[in-house]
């Protein structure tokens, strides 16, 4: 066998007395590509077969392990292991960490590295649609980390979403990820989407039968533990919204939601039903939707 940074050439001997043929090269991880010349095995004869392999981001070692079957009409005819170490690689992950002082948002993505990569060595680039942040290699106990910061006020809403690069100009490899960079709003909530309980209802008049309120329960999670309670407003198309929030521990709270079907205007109509929240502090404002399931 042969390794190189991403490619490994091994040859798969027939031991058996009989023609090993196959259609498919059954593979554990859809991080590697494995090729053959041919599609059978002689009898004591071997092929070579060309397993590229690719960076595995839950994967904490620095050996590579992973197992492909040669299959024929879909019975696995022979099973191989391919395991060695891992070398030239860069990776940057896709998990992240997010730390804002109100003003400046900051990411930091850690970066997989093997050698001969030296982590110190390693330069990032961003794209022109983040032309306005600013990215950094730092390291930590021989570990890469990407830090990538942006003023609050650049990201909106939305967040921006954009290509961070990262290169070794020492060994020429470099790995892109694209990345959507959203600022964490003051409050969290959960679930978004929830299935409403129907109350006992006494009918409208108009269909004893027709069910007109609802409810569910939601958890807010506060940023900053040491925040106010928010003010909070629901508003949901076509129903009277009641919400009422107690404090069940440090930065969360449990929300009560309460949805009648309006007096006046058109009657709603579907299964489901869309809450605008709105989440009000002293200095922030959020607007967070959420759908309902209505059960009957």
């Amino acid at each position: 066998t042969a390794l190189s940074p991403n490619r490994l050439v091994m040859a798969v001997r027939n031991e058996t007395g009989s023609t090993i043929r196959f259609d498919t090269v059954a593979k554990t991880c859809s991080c590697v590509a494995i090729t053959a010349e041919r599609n059978f095995i002689e009898p004591g004869e071997s092929l070579p077969f060309v397993v590229r392999l690719g960076p595995q981001s839950s994967q904490n070692s620095d050996r590579y392990m992973v197992s492909f079957s040669l299959r024929k009409d879909g019975v696995d005819r022979a099973t191989i292991l391919v395991s060695g170490p891992l070398q030239g690689v860069l990776f940057i992950d896709s998990r992240s960490t997010y730390e804002s002082n109100g003003k400046i948002s900051e990411w930091r993505i850690p970066i997989r590295t093997t050698a001969p990569v030296d982590p110190s060595a390693l330069i990032p680039t961003l794209d022109p649609a983040l032309r306005d942040f600013i990215a950094k290699v730092e390291v930590e106990n021989d570990r890469a980390v990407l830090v990538v910061g942006a003023s609050e006020s650049q990201l909106g809403q939305t967040g921006i979403t954009g290509e961070v690069t990262v290169q070794c100009p020492t060994n020429e490899v470099k790995h892109s990820r694209t990345i959507t960079f959203l600022k964490a709003e003051f409050v969290n909530l959960s679930p978004k989407f929830v299935r409403f309980q129907r109350l006992q209802s006494a009918g409208d008049g108009d269909n004893d039968q027709e069910p007109e309120s609802y409810e569910a329960n939601f958890l807010v999670r506060l940023k900053d533990q040491g925040e106010e309670m928010p003010t909070i407003q629901c508003e949901a198309e076509g129903w009277d919204v009641n919400v009422t929030a107690k404090e069940l521990a440090n930065g969360v709270l449990a929300a009560h939601v309460n949805i009648r079907r309006a007096s006046n205007g058109e009657k709603p109509s579907g299964k489901h039903v869309k809450i605008q929240w709105n989440f009000a502090s002293k200095s922030e404002a959020v607007q967070i939707t959420s759908i309902g399931l209505l059960e009957d």
